[in-house]
């Protein structure tokens, strides 16, 4: 796929990520449609989240159903996400890999920071 810089950088730098395909009106944080399968994607597809425990979310937000790990994904559902998943979007398959120890440092900096709210 064209950007590789790691996705799961954004979610260690963002609450959640949409992924989709861009249009001036729609911008999303992964631009699916840059693979060539721009008519097939809807503009916003799908957002993935980190929860405060460091598990993966993603939200089908789309019109059309999503495959992970060859289980269907409706609009409007959610599962959890594992390293290694294979996500399928209209076509375009790609694998979503964690990098547990960037998820560990933000788990960590989110435990401390409650810790110090709860003090306070």
């Amino acid at each position: 796929m064209g950007e590789r810089r790691g996705w799961g950088e954004c979610l260690t730098e963002m609450e959640k990520v949409l992924l989709g395909r861009a249009s001036e009106d729609v911008k999303v944080d992964i631009d699916l449609g840059r693979e060539g399968r721009d008519n097939k994607i809807s503009r916003q597809q799908a957002t993935i989240k980190m929860d405060m425990h460091g598990l993966f979310h993603l939200r089908n937000v789309g019109k059309f159903p999503i495959h992970v790990n060859g289980k269907e994904v409706l609009p409007k559902q959610s599962l959890t996400l594992t390293s290694g998943s294979f996500i399928e979007v209209r076509e375009l398959t790609f694998t979503f890999e964690i990098n547990q120890s960037q998820v560990k440092r933000y788990v960590d900096i989110l435990k401390e920071s409650q810790s110090h709210d709860i003090k306070a």
